[in-house]
């Protein structure tokens, strides 16, 4: 008997003994395929707004199913949101608090973001569904998705990484030699993310590009490397993470038209997905889902939180940086983190701490442990990545750890935009489509949850995901 067939049969024993039904109960595991793109920073409300031109995503949803709205976890960043999506459970459980996190033993801030330290296994601490994927035998492929550096359960893999040396280091090498004589111009991927311009190339005028523009140019490289991967692989998972909707909004804020063009050209990307797979013959038995991670606000004012923190004594600023005291400040757009640093009192330190907070301009929420917990967010003492509070700002405010302005607000010169606020509020909503095989055609539910997405594709894979803390959405399937 062949190996993969023996992890096939294991992984069917497995399903049954978990007592998980499945979409396709009489398919083999082995001929059923997902794919996932997620659009960063798409906010719900988009879909129905009309000034936001998505026909592709439109021709899903009338074929397919639809969220009216998905509720994100807190904070509303990029790391933690595709963490829970992929393993249906909390940032408590699956151990990605945010986009980053301070260190108290180091006495620093370590970035999680775009996976400059760490591997998959270093910081994912549940099951994925590309995990349960792989050991059932099924071939599955990540194609720049975030907390998945260096992944082994991925078979083919271009990280979401902007360091090039790193991006070529961690990528699967097979995979980039094939690319290379494709002439799919992977060797630019960490150019076209970096904010600094580059140098002018007459002979590659398409390289001058940065920020959000360069951003677009990133998606267009990975959607090519996904349609390569579908075309010489067909693998039974692909994960494509798409990043310019982010970028453009962060650049000009939320209902920009720089926000609502990047849309348009995402969704034409997503496009060239449903034709390679309605063109390759396994359309019958490929499902699409199309999700985000989290939506947008516009701000005109940062909360430049170590003022505040200076003049409550709990920091000391010296040139401009941040020059030791008993708590540390860790920003995530809309949302942050205060540290308690080893070895102080934390009784004395929160008591100057949060009337502070509670004064301050722009801010909406102070979560203390007993709030984090209810939001799925680790607590301190039982996380060492852990905040003692942590904060949400009010629509209009964004956080900043910026010492280099002499007040604690801020008014910026133009609209930006920002997320990592609390989920509640009908900007922060993320989306979900799902289309193709084994999905009922014109079902709209209500509000899911972002950790509903691994639960459903597992179920459509024929995959036990056992103990998430979301719920496989049955209504929409077959």
């Amino acid at each position: 008997m062949k190996k993969t067939t023996m992890r096939h049969l294991l992984a069917a024993a497995a399903l049954l003994a978990c007592g998980a039904s499945t979409a396709f109960p009489r398919e083999a595991a082995a001929n059923r395929a997902l794919i996932i793109v997620s659009i960063d920073g798409l906010p719900a409300d988009y879909i129905d707004n009309a000034a936001v031109k998505m026909p592709v995503l439109h021709r899903l949803i009338r074929e397919g199913a639809r969220a009216r709205a998905m509720m994100c976890v807190f904070p509303t960043v990029t790391w933690a949101n595709h963490t829970s999506m992929i393993t249906g459970v909390t940032p408590a459980r699956h151990g990605v608090p945010g986009n980053s996190y301070y260190d108290r033993n180091a006495g620093k801030e370590v970035m999680l973001l775009w996976d400059p330290h760490f591997d998959k296994t270093e910081i994912v601490t549940a099951p994925t569904l590309y995990d349960v994927a792989h050991r059932a035998g099924l071939k599955t492929a990540g194609i720049s998705w975030p907390a998945s550096r260096n992944a082994p359960t991925l078979d083919w893999q271009i990280p979401c990484m902007i360091d090039q040396a790193l991006i070529d280091h961690y990528s699967t090498p097979s995979l980039l030699r094939e690319l290379e004589a494709k002439k799919i111009p992977y060797q630019y991927k960490g150019l076209w993310a970096s904010k600094a311009p580059p140098a002018h190339d007459e002979q590659k005028p398409e390289l001058d590009k940065r920020g959000a523009e360069g951003k677009t140019e990133w998606d267009r490289l990975h959607t090519q490397v996904a349609l390569h991967v579908l075309e010489a692989h067909s693998p039974n998972l692909l994960l494509l993470h798409l990043d310019a909707v982010d970028a453009h909004q962060h650049q000009t804020g939320r209902d920009s038209a720089a926000a609502y063009e990047s849309c348009a050209t995402a969704d034409r990307m997503l496009g060239q997905i449903v034709e390679a797979v309605e063109k390759s013959g396994r359309g019958e038995r490929t499902t699409l889902f199309v999700v985000s991670d989290h939506g947008f606000r516009s701000y005109q004012k940062q909360i430049n939180i170590n003022m505040a923190l200076r003049d409550a004594g709990l920091v000391g600023i010296a040139k401009g940086k941040v020059t030791g005291g008993d708590v540390a400040f860790v920003a995530m757009g809309g949302g942050g983190g205060i540290y308690i640093k080893n070895g102080r009192d934390r009784d004395a330190i929160m008591k100057k701490l949060l009337p502070a907070l509670k004064k301050l301009e722009g801010v909406e929420a102070v979560l203390l442990p007993a709030d984090m917990e209810k939001r799925g967010q680790a607590v301190a003492g039982k996380d060492r990545r852990a905040a003692d509070v942590m904060l949400s700002a009010k629509d209009g405010y964004a956080f900043s750890a910026r010492v280099n302005r002499s007040s604690v607000i801020y008014k910026i010169s133009d609209t930006k935009g920002a997320h990592g606020y609390l989920p509640d509020s009908r900007e922060l909503k993320a989306c979900f489509v799902a289309w193709g095989a084994g999905i009922k055609a014109g079902v709209t539910l209500g509000e899911v949850s972002i950790m509903d997405v691994a639960p459903t594709g597992a179920a459509l894979l024929g995959l036990p995901l056992p103990d998430t803390d979301g719920r496989a959405l049955r209504e929409i399937m077959e």
